[in-house]
């Protein structure tokens, strides 16, 4: 589990956020394991409308993984290993832009 606790300070002051669920020197997700699964799109009809590779915590249902890959991955505009643009294909990447788009709200309202 990822997470901090905030300390509100009072006014004039700053935010102090202490240390919860991870550990210094260690990424956020050193302590997560992720696999691979496939995640289907499927007709009415039950034919494969699409199917994609994604990586998820592994103790993550299929459901989960599933409704992770189609509503929350962004389907084009994400910068590649390679140097290309492409889609999501993993929990970390989510997360990471979540977080990031978190921050900015906090340090621009």
């Amino acid at each position: 589990m990822i997470g901090l606790l905030l300390k509100i300070s009072n006014e004039g002051e700053k935010m102090k956020i202490k240390r919860m669920f991870t550990r210094k020197g260690k990424g956020p997700y050193a302590d997560q394991k992720y696999v691979s699964r496939m995640s289907e799109v499927r007709n009415i009809d039950g034919s494969k409308k699409s199917a994609m590779e994604v990586k998820v915590p592994e103790e993550w249902s299929h459901v989960a993984s599933d409704i992770l890959a189609q509503k929350y991955f962004r389907k084009a505009g994400v910068p590649q290993a390679d140097g290309s643009l492409g889609r999501e294909t993993s929990a970390k990447q989510v997360a990471h832009r979540l977080a990031n788009c978190w921050r900015v709200w906090g340090e621009r309202y």
